[in-house]
């Protein structure tokens, strides 16, 4: 409470597209804003560390970080393979 630190659990808040996990939501879009220009998953995996230390959210297991950043580059490269091949 002190530091202000936004803890990460299983707690669902309501938002405008349904439920969804805060500090997970933040970190998908991370993971998806590096994935644009990285393609190496620890690079996605750091630049998602900074972006939670820095908004003040408690890190995940590194096992939740590698699931979250492998799925979300996989989604991006496929955006990008499909625009190259239209």
């Amino acid at each position: 409470d002190y530091l202000k630190i936004t803890r990460w659990e299983k707690r669902e808040v309501k938002s405008q597209s349904g439920h969804s996990h805060p500090g997970r939501h933040h970190a998908i879009q991370a993971a998806y804003d590096a994935a644009q220009t990285m393609n190496f998953p620890a690079d996605i995996i750091n630049v998602v560390i900074e972006d939670l230390r820095k908004n003040n959210y408690e890190l995940p297991a590194f096992n939740q970080l590698s699931r979250l950043v492998k799925r979300t580059r996989f989604l991006v490269n496929q955006k990008i393979f499909t625009n190259i091949y239209r």
